[in-house]
């Protein structure tokens, strides 16, 4: 008798994502730093060459699916890591087969 199989991720508890902390920016009216937008953007980039490097492409690439998590979760000063998350909509790079299943807001203009 087989068995239903199932894919279970398990990470850490997140504090949010980098949509809300770029909306806590906006209330507060503060702009982040060069250093903490350098910092994100590196983190984003290394993440989707990590998936890359594997053949994988993501498909739902966006603010809300990029997790904050912090070293210390009691304190908000310390390092963030962003993570990558929702992989529901990823697939094997196969360029015959490729078909556009991403949200129109965030679709890259040649597809």
């Amino acid at each position: 008798m087989l068995l239903p199989r199932f894919l279970v991720q398990e990470m850490e508890l997140c504090s949010g994502s980098l949509k809300s902390l770029l909306r806590e920016f906006r209330e507060k009216k503060e702009n982040p730093s060069d250093t903490l937008k350098e910092i994100l953007a590196i983190q984003m980039l290394d993440a989707l060459n990590f998936l890359h490097s594997r053949g994988i492409i993501h498909r739902d690439i966006k603010p809300s699916n990029f997790l904050v998590w912090y070293n210390n979760i009691n304190s908000e000063n310390s390092p963030m890591i962003l993570k990558l998350s929702d992989t529901g909509l990823d697939s094997l790079w196969n360029v015959s087969k490729s078909t556009n299943r991403s949200p129109s807001a965030y679709q890259a203009p040649e597809t």
